[in-house]
């Protein structure tokens, strides 16, 4: 628990939305601390599909992320347990690489499925560590209990 209070002060947390209905999975909602971190106003890039920020479409993160969100996006049994966590890597608009750690999930806003992406930056735990999963997943129900995600992206 010392741990994760510690984590938490130091990570930065930047959520945005996707939709899952449209070709590309486009930005319809980004917080300031997401367009923050990845150096982008918000007019840059909403409605712009999310690999624009990618680095290389055909790094391994990014290829697990995109097959999840097809997986996901095609399954009849979407449950918000449905997540997923990879360490992403990220073209800030200044051209400088940015590898945080991305947590996906599945939302449903009146009735519709979208992606609710969350950038966690500062930290060098390993999604694949299941004993560091676990940290992630506790700074992760932190982050979402403290309603900071419904206030940042007001919904």
């Amino acid at each position: 628990k010392g741990l994760v209070s510690a984590l938490y002060r130091d990570v930065q947390f930047g959520p945005a939305l996707i939709d899952s209905e449209q070709p590309n999975y486009p930005l319809v909602i980004v917080s300031e601390a997401f367009c923050k971190l990845c150096g982008y106003e918000p007019w840059d890039v909403i409605g712009s599909p999310y690999s624009l920020m990618c680095s290389d479409v055909n790094d391994h993160a990014n290829q697990a992320l995109i097959r999840y969100l097809d997986e996901t996006r095609a399954s009849h049994g979407v449950s918000v347990a449905n997540d997923i966590v990879v360490r992403a890597l990220i073209r800030r608009r200044s051209g400088e690489l940015l590898c945080p750690l991305l947590h996906v999930s599945p939302i449903f806003l009146v009735g519709r499925l979208y992606f609710l992406i969350v950038n966690i930056t500062h930290t060098d735990l390993d999604p694949d560590d299941e004993a560091e999963h676990g940290v992630i997943s506790a700074l992760l129900r932190r982050f979402y209990n403290s309603g900071a995600v419904h206030t940042q992206l007001c919904i």
